[in-house]
């Protein structure tokens, strides 16, 4: 009797076995098209034999583990190169928008506007009393200044779009830590209570994966399955049931836009902006403290120049009404600022022109060496113009063609104090047409010879000519031709770069399929194989059924 018991209970452990193989197979075959879902195996494993002669008898099978088929350490390879795929998406999209800023097309861009001022100056020369070449020339040169100004409008966008990118990545990248700090809880509960918590440990893997496309991240799991996630040098971003966050504060020295801090949750916040290399954040982050800065850069030192120099020409020259010193361009401003580092009382006031024709249009930075002592420093160049200046508060500060002036206000400066003027930062923005009467367009040089005189035009029009930037190497077409070639370069590299990581990417998830995919061939097969095991089991239990019978039989 007790050898037919066994049966039945090898029957049942049996069937069960392939009961719940059959429902693995099922959640295969119905995930086989799920993103992020691991492949499950059962394990099928002998149960404990007893003692008997001849030899033991086998009691039966059971599952003693579904196994979630992944390879960690390529999933770990995943996520760095997602985080590189994430960066360089960012950048591509962004990257597009400024091609299309500076692209020339249709004749409508910077490149003819410049050619189109200097046509309509040619004009002039060769009638300089004509009333519509001189409408001409104001007119062409309120298109060169909206198209530079609107060049600068759109660049300033990208890079704000940018910083409120940044912004939402945040809040995106906080929510995912959370998410990732309840799954641990879950995973940690259900495997500690011997409990299969495949699906949570596919659905972290997955958020994992979308968290290192926004910021390059670190991690490890612990003896219970929970990760710790590191951000920013790390900076324990999720860890255990704990999920900590990103905040994004304004840096007053990067014009207000967004630092990223971690918060620890107790004690200071950690500013990681600087230690975030991939995922889309820093893509973005590449983009609005580089890229964009340094084309709008160039494109404001563009429009100073050309500002200044024709500028310095016109005011010199005399227009058909006898006047002279009229600028054509609005004039240059000096802008001043000072760091946020800064711990003295001290203030700049705006800053004044008071020689144009002297102008470098370089940056400058007045840096105090104590309190009552500065040296002024060619920020653009590196250089230094004055050293051991000796500090009086109100007191005219003058170098290079400007006048700034710095005043005790809360206090007087420190040693450390940096204070930043320019004549170009923001001037492509800015710049503008102040003539607007015809009769002052200064083709003459000299007030008697009006009206025929055309010698101030013949010097303004090889303004487009002269070697001006650069170092005087650079006239004004060609240095913004080279805008455009570093801006079209900057792109096609980056595309290069992407194309090559997607086929990476690419790669590495063809690899992870064939770890981790389900192949319905495969699962069909196992599903026969289940199911005819299932039967089999059922047979064994009649059959058991029936041997019981008979010796039931044979009693009565």
């Amino acid at each position: 009797m007790a050898g037919i018991s066994g049966l039945f209970e090898i029957g049942r452990l049996a069937l069960l076995a392939n009961q719940k193989a059959l429902g693995i197979t099922g959640q295969n075959i119905s995930n086989a098209n799920t993103k992020g879902y691991s492949r499950q195996v059962p394990v099928f494993e002998s149960t404990r034999p007893i003692d008997s002669q001849p030899g033991q008898v086998g009691t039966g099978v059971r599952i003693t583990e579904i196994r979630r088929m992944v390879d960690s350490l390529l999933e770990a390879q995943i996520n760095s190169e997602t985080g590189m795929l994430g960066n360089l998406e960012a950048r591509a999209s962004a990257l597009d928008r400024i091609e299309s800023i500076f692209s020339d097309t249709n004749d409508t861009g910077i490149s003819q506007a410049i050619n189109g001022f200097f046509n309509a100056v040619q004009g002039l020369i060769d009638n300089p009393q004509g009333y519509t070449e001189r409408v001409d020339v104001i007119s062409q040169g309120e298109t060169l200044a909206q198209m530079v100004s609107k060049a600068a409008s759109d660049l300033s966008q990208v890079r704000e779009d940018m910083d409120s990118g940044i912004a939402s990545a945040i809040n995106d990248i906080n929510g995912l830590a959370s998410q990732i700090a309840v799954l641990n809880e879950k995973i940690s509960h259900a495997e500690i209570n011997s409990q299969n918590a495949n699906d949570y440990r596919d659905e972290r893997t997955r958020l994992l994966n979308d968290l290192s496309g926004k910021i390059d991240i670190s991690y490890f799991e612990d003896d219970l399955g929970q990760v710790t996630v590191m951000v920013g040098g790390g900076n324990p971003l999720v860890e255990g049931r704990t999920a900590r966050s990103l905040s994004g504060t304004a840096n007053s020295d990067n014009e207000g836009l967004t630092d990223i801090y971690f918060n620890p949750g107790s004690g200071q916040t950690v500013n990681i902006t600087g230690n975030i290399k991939n995922g889309s954040i820093a893509g973005m982050l590449n983009i609005r403290d580089e890229v964009v800065p340094e084309l709008s850069g160039k494109l404001d030192l563009l429009a100073a120049s050309i500002t200044n120099e024709v500028n310095v020409l016109h005011s010199a020259g005399y227009g058909l009404d006898s006047t002279t010193g009229n600028a054509f361009f609005s004039p240059l401003t000096a802008t001043t600022g000072q760091m946020s580092a800064n711990i003295g009382g001290a203030s700049i006031d705006s800053g004044t022109i008071l020689d144009f024709s002297v102008l470098s249009l370089d940056d400058y930075e007045i840096r105090f060496t104590s309190p009552s002592n500065y040296d002024i420093v060619n920020a653009t160049d590196s250089t230094t113009v004055s050293t051991g200046n000796m500090y009086t508060s109100g007191g005219n500060i003058d170098f290079d063609g400007i006048r700034v002036v710095i005043t005790d206000n809360t206090g007087t400066p420190a040693t450390g104090d940096t204070f930043t003027v320019s004549v170009t930062d923001g001037q492509a923005g800015r710049m503008s047409v102040s003539l607007s009467d015809p009769n002052k367009v200064a083709a003459a040089q000299d007030p008697a010879s009006l009206p025929g005189d055309n010698r101030n035009a013949l010097a303004l029009a090889q303004l487009q000519d002269d070697l001006i930037l650069n170092n005087s190497t650079t006239t004004f077409s060609s240095f913004y031709s080279s805008i455009v070639e570093e801006a079209g370069t900057i792109s096609s590299q980056n595309s290069r770069a992407l194309s090559a990581q997607r086929f990476v990417t690419d790669q590495l998830d063809a690899r992870r399929e064939e770890v981790s995919g389900v192949s319905l061939d495969e699962e069909t097969v196992n599903l026969i194989k289940f199911q005819r095991g299932f039967e089999a089991a059922a047979r064994l239990i009649t059959t058991a059924d029936e041997l019981f019978q008979t010796i039931l039989d044979l009693k009565r």
